[in-house]
Formats: structure tokens, sequence, C-alpha cells
């Protein structure tokens, strides 16, 4: 379970409350400037709300930036980057990239000696490394490439993990999530369950 009550921070989120249960695959979307990159901010822990309470799952959270690509270690080896937030996962590495279509041996390169494709699916490792119990993917998917789109999306959709997809595309979301929350001027205008709509 992760829940957001009434969570207030200053000129940010106002009065945000979100339930999910374990393993919902959430959307969560609005125009820019609506609060989502704040509410992110708040369930990762760089912002601290002013008042309300944060209940996040204890099993860890993976994150997938906006451009994924761009945030791996750049000097060390991939699997470096994969590791960098988690501990003891260097075993896990080569089942994580296989899962993405990824040779395991590419863990050893360095992003500057992959393709483009091969550093997203790489920082794409990073946030399922460990099996987390919350991945949260902020406008991930219009970074990526077709075909690493649509193996992260078959990715998400297959974890147990409760999955957070920050958008712009109302389509994906209706086509892959269980549930959907919209934002607008940080206040939550919409929060329901897909099944049924």
């Amino acid at each position: 379970m992760m829940s957001v009550d009434d969570v207030n921070c200053r000129g940010r989120p106002t009065d945000v409350t979100l339930e999910f249960p374990a393993g919902a695959k959430a959307g969560i979307t609005g125009r820019s400037g609506a609060g989502k990159s704040s509410l992110i901010s708040v369930l990762t822990g760089q912002l601290l709300p002013d008042s309300g309470t944060v209940a996040m799952p204890s099993g860890g959270i993976g994150y997938i930036p906006q451009d994924p690509g761009t945030t791996l270690l750049p000097n060390r080896p991939a699997v470096d980057s994969i590791c960098e937030f988690a501990r003891d996962c260097v075993g896990d590495v080569p089942k994580v990239l296989a899962s993405l279509g990824l040779d395991p041996q590419l863990a050893e390169r360095r992003p500057s000696e992959l393709s483009g494709g091969q550093r997203q699916r790489i920082a794409v490792a990073r946030a399922l490394i460990g099996n987390p119990d919350l991945i949260i993917a902020d406008e991930a998917f219009s970074a990526l490439d077709s075909d690493t789109s649509a193996l992260l999306e078959q990715v998400l959709l297959g974890t147990d993990a409760t999955v957070l997809l920050i958008s712009h595309d109302i389509a994906r979301l209706l086509r892959t999530c269980t549930h959907m929350v919209v934002l607008a001027d940080c206040r939550v205008v919409f929060s329901g369950d897909l099944d049924g709509l």
C-alpha cells in the first residue's frame, strides 16, 4: 500500500490525498505546471511536505527519470550505475539485463561505449534492480526509442510492484493503467479506478 494523506507543500501540492493498493499500475497526468514533478519530489523524499503524511512501501523505490540515458555514471562501468542505489546487487545484474534484451556483458562497458538505446535500458535496469515495491517512471517513455519503450511497458505491466507512470500520453495510460490521477493547479482533480471505464 502506498498513500499520500492531505499533503501540502507551500506553493506546490495542495491537499493531495492518494491511495494505491500494492501492485497497482497508476497513471498520473496533467498539463505542464500541474504539479506532477512536485508530487514526484514528495514521493521520492526530495521535497518534504509542510503538512500531511506520506506512507511508502518498505521494499524500496525504483525511479526512471525523464531522460534516463543521461543519468549514468560517465566514467564507470554500467554495473556501477545499475547498483548505484542498491547494495549487494551485482549478482542480480545479468538477469535484469537479460529481461531488458541486453547482453549481460554490457555491464562492464562505460556509457560512452554503449548505444543510446543501450544506455536507456541500463538506466531502466537501475530502477528495476532489487525488485523494488514501487517504481516511478517520470515521462520516461517520451525519451526512449520505440523498442525500449515497448519492452519497458511489458516489464512494468509484468512486475508485482506498484508502478506510477507520469505522462502526458493519455492513450498509453488508459491502455496500461488500473488507476488514473489527474492534476491541475497542484491539486488532484480526479483519482479513480479505470476498471469499467
